[in-house]
């Protein structure tokens, strides 16, 4: 969901660069990670190192996600390979 995010951003706007794909992947990191891991929190009753840990794991995954496929469709589109 993270890509197709991308993706669509970067088809509706031309002025899209790799600071939006990075503001995206912080965006989503926050609110998919920071609900997982209170929910990990409050119910679980989980340590504070393990929720770090989860946090930092998972905002990673979707930073790489994010500005991957940012850096991807920016890099295609500016060599006009796709026309849209």
């Amino acid at each position: 969901m993270v890509a197709l995010a991308v993706i669509a951003l970067a088809r509706k706007y031309k002025d899209f660069n790799l600071k939006n794909a990075v503001f995206i992947g912080v965006l989503f990191s926050i609110i998919i990670h920071g609900l997982k891991v209170s929910i990990r929190y409050f119910f679980y009753e989980r340590t504070g190192w393990y929720l770090i840990d989860r946090f930092v794991y998972g905002s990673s995954l979707v930073m790489l996600v994010a500005v991957g496929t940012g850096i991807i469709w920016i890099y295609v589109v500016k060599k006009k390979h796709l026309k849209f």
